[in-house]
């Protein structure tokens, strides 16, 4: 299930036996204030259009425009500020899970 305050967004997966996935994401929204999270793997991503600012918790805000190009560390604890345009599409290749991930933040609490 979705979390509570987690904005919507849809994954598009490719994957098959013995490879590592690709995995799409469109964003339509920023996540909650204060809603930071972490990635079970590391992982490249690669914005691919719209773009969206990025709040990395304790080293403040950055701008992931269309062709910024970088990689995840599974201890990244961010959260997406604000969409550039209308909706933000990145493609993710994610290697093998390395740490489960955590949440911090309220809005994270599913609604009773």
């Amino acid at each position: 299930g979705r979390h509570a305050m987690r904005p919507a967004h849809m994954h598009f997966i490719v994957s098959a036996p013995g490879y590592d996935g690709l995995t799409t994401h469109l964003f339509v929204d920023g996540d909650a204030p204060e809603c930071f999270h972490t990635h079970p793997a590391w992982a490249i991503r690669w914005v691919l259009a719209g773009g969206y600012v990025e709040e990395v918790e304790g080293r403040g805000y950055r701008r992931r425009g269309p062709g910024y190009l970088g990689i995840v560390k599974p201890s990244l604890s961010h959260r997406i500020e604000m969409l550039l345009t209308g909706a933000s599409w990145s493609l993710w290749i994610r290697f093998p899970k390395v740490a489960d991930v955590r949440l911090r933040g309220e809005g994270w609490r599913n609604p009773s």
